[in-house]
């Protein structure tokens, strides 16, 4: 009887697989990334190191293509890098590499997409802070960047700018990376955990880091985990939800604020059957069978989404959003997809994070663009107007436009939205050079975005008329 039960939750185990190696959306710590239909992706939100991949360092508060990336099947996003998984099974990166989390050789970041030397057949990918997880088609799993607490799980504490093989791991279907520990799942669905345990967060009920992958004998029939900063969740095949590690803001979910150093059950989701789980970087979300989002943990920024400031240690039903396939966290932001597409982006958004074309925090869920057809969904208001920091001139235009404006920065990107949100011209200009011709559109009336890299973002209506 148990040799039946073992082979058929193999089968469910092998099928969930199948269906979760294809992230769409990645929170990472102050910057968004989506995955259109057509394979391309879309990056929003802090760019100091060039994370979303358009070039630049300037920072985004609409979603924009990432520079010649296509026939892309997933994404992640770790603190200040980005990853993507291309369909022929090469791996590309960019964004941060002073640890070499890029695995390009080298300690040289980069603001467009670069594949990683010498890695293929890779299946699944997944960022951490300062680290990348990725795992082949011969299901070994390799590992580059920040090793200062054993993350990397090859046995030592030696940062590495090439990918490394993980110690100790066979069969595994499934990986993820959380802030400074990582997490691997066999076909089998056992847990393996290693990297930093200050407060429990690897679940082998000590404190102690592990420089390599340690089975956890605690819970079985594992089919998905998430790791935060310092806690992690693990989903089992029958729905329920279990975590372990950093509790001071209540992401654990138990009621209380004290850590726990092996996976206990939260049974303060009162039996809901849950499908997919995610963290963030202090809180936790969760969406059950049904698409609905439970959430829960740190919320001054009001990451949680349910309309408050208020941190939660029970999981609480989010309104406004539903028919969710799964979810994801940064440090202060939350993103949602449903299964037809819709993404939806709330809580901290000063680094333009959530795509809204704002950098103000939202409390509750906000949709930001369909995947279906790579479209922006939300509505520019009239607040995007209220300050009137740069100067136009002339509008009504022909074909030249003149911007001037009172803050100190020496450059600024200027980008031309039609009153659909695409981006249909982009300039950089500067205080002694801030012309910008025109004379390659139509006339019309756009919305002009000028922002830099440290934080000022204004808008401006403009009409075009020759």
């Amino acid at each position: 009887m148990k040799k039946k039960v073992y082979y058929f939750t193999a089968l469910l185990l092998s099928v969930f697989f199948q269906q979760a190696v294809a992230q769409k959306i990645a929170a990472g710590l102050n910057h968004s990334l989506m995955l259109c239909s057509d394979s391309t992706v879309w990056a929003t939100g802090d760019n100091m190191y060039g994370q979303l991949g358009d070039t630049t360092y300037y920072f985004k508060t609409v979603p924009k293509k990432v520079f010649s990336l296509a026939k892309i099947i997933a994404v992640s996003a770790g603190g200040h890098h980005s990853v993507a998984l291309h369909k022929d099974s090469t791996v590309w990166v960019w964004g941060r590499n002073d640890d070499g989390q890029l695995g390009t050789e080298n300690y040289n970041g980069t603001t467009f997409p670069v594949k990683v030397p010498f890695i293929k057949n890779a299946i699944a990918i997944s960022a951490g802070d300062m680290f990348t997880l990725i795992l082949r088609r011969d299901s070994t799993v390799w590992a580059a960047g920040n090793n200062q607490y054993g993350q990397l799980g090859d046995s030592t504490f030696v940062s590495k700018n090439k990918f490394t093989k993980v110690k100790g791991l066979s069969g595994v279907v499934r990986i993820e990376a959380g802030g400074q520990h990582a997490f691997a799942i066999t076909a089998n669905g056992t847990l393996y955990v290693w990297g930093r345990n200050q407060h429990g967060q690897i679940g082998d009920s000590t404190t102690i880091n592990r420089f390599a992958p340690v089975k956890n004998n605690t819970i079985e029939n594992v089919i998905d985990v998430a790791g935060g900063y310092w806690h992690s969740l693990a989903l089992t095949i029958d729905g329920k939800v279990y975590s372990f590690g950093y509790n001071n803001d209540g992401q654990l979910g138990f009621g209380n604020f004290l850590n726990c150093v092996f996976p206990k059950q939260v049974n303060t989701l009162g039996g809901v059957i849950i499908s997919d789980v995610a963290a963030g970087y202090y809180h936790s979300m969760a969406v059950s069978g049904t698409g609905s989002l439970y959430a829960w943990g740190q919320n001054g920024d009001s990451q949680l989404g349910d309309g408050t400031t208020t941190p939660r240690d029970i999981p609480v039903l989010i309104a406004g959003v539903n028919n969710l396939q799964y979810t994801d966290g940064g440090h202060g932001h939350t993103l949602a997809k449903q299964t037809s597409g819709g993404v939806y982006s709330w809580g901290k958004g000063v680094n333009g994070q959530l795509g809204l074309a704002f950098t103000n925090t939202k409390q509750t869920p906000q949709q930001m663009m369909d995947l279906g057809n790579c479209s922006l969904v939300f509505s520019v208001t009239e607040e995007a107007f209220a300050e009137k920091n740069i100067t136009v001139y002339p509008n009504p235009a022909n074909d030249l436009i003149n911007i001037e404006w009172k803050e100190n920065s020496i450059q600024l990107l200027v980008q031309i939205f039609t009153p659909e949100l695409r981006i249909v011209q982009e300039n950089q200009i500067t205080k002694y050079n801030n012309q910008i011709n025109l004379s390659e559109l139509p006339n019309g009336a756009y919305l002009l975005k000028a922002s830099d890299k440290f934080g000022f973002s204004k808008f401006q209506k403009i009409i075009i008329a020759r």
